[in-house]
């Protein structure tokens, strides 16, 4: 199915951008490198989210029931593409401004592609909520049934990218199967002990600080904050060597 892609930075990424405030904007991109110009190169979009990143799930997933989806209808879709696509828009969203501006192509539904998603996959869905949709059906709160139709919850979308990493990675490598044991603690679950701090005569500490991920219970080892600091420094440089530009509202 395509090329594999590390699952690692995949992941890492996803971590990160899961943690942005605009549900469009979370795409985890994996296989980034530096070109030579300095300037960081994305090859895949993994995007997760509701009708404001939608690209075509929300109409394949009512017709498995079936519920009607307006956004199949003119006027939908006719400024860029010429005809409705699944976009809760005149034309394209942020989620496809954004992979033109990366160089990608547009971000295939997850539900409405049927080929590889070695290029990234979009599991946003119009109407999906942060919360499962039974919490709102459940406390009986008015308009729920309507508005929420369909569990396509993000737990639900990390479900469907959980189904599809097998098929995105190529190996284990690079993968524990434990990352919370801490190195210096006291024992028990994790090698942590709130009554046992590292530091202690009862305390002991583990022989390859660098193998692992947590120092003392609460924070890292220097391995652990190697691996963040890395990662803004790519990110900052990619920002320094990146021109300047301004983006218009236009009819493409």
């Amino acid at each position: 199915m395509g090329s594999y892609l590390p699952c690692a930075a995949t992941s890492l990424h996803l971590l990160l951008l899961l943690a942005s405030s605009e549900a469009a904007a979370a795409a985890a991109a994996a296989s980034a490198s530096l070109s030579a110009g300095g300037h960081r190169r994305y090859h895949s979009i993994f995007n997760f989210g509701d009708s404001f990143a939608d690209t075509g799930n929300k109409p394949v997933a009512y017709a498995w029931y079936p519920l009607p989806s307006n956004v199949m209808r003119p006027p939908y879709g006719e400024t860029f593409f010429g005809h409705p696509t699944g976009r809760s828009s005149d034309g394209r969203l942020i989620l496809d401004l954004i992979a033109a501006g990366l160089g990608l192509p547009f971000v295939p539904p997850y539900l409405a592609h049927g080929g590889s998603f070695g290029g990234g996959a979009n599991f946003a869905v119009a109407g999906a909520t942060a919360l499962d949709a039974g919490f709102f059906h459940d406390r009986d709160i008015p308009g729920a049934g309507s508005k929420f139709p369909l569990n396509t919850s993000l737990d639900v979308q990390l479900a469907w990218f959980e189904s599809l990493m097998p098929s995105l990675c190529g190996t284990a490598q690079g993968f524990r199967e434990d990352v919370l044991t801490v190195c210096c603690g006291g024992g028990g679950p994790y090698n942590f002990n709130e009554s046992v701090a590292c530091g202690g005569a009862a305390a002991t500490a583990c022989e390859d600080p660098s193998a692992s991920l947590y120092f003392d219970g609460a924070h890292l080892t220097e391995a652990g904050y190697r691996h963040v600091a890395d990662g803004w420094l790519s990110s900052i440089n990619s920002c320094l060597c990146a021109q300047p530009h301004t983006m218009k509202l236009r009819r493409a």
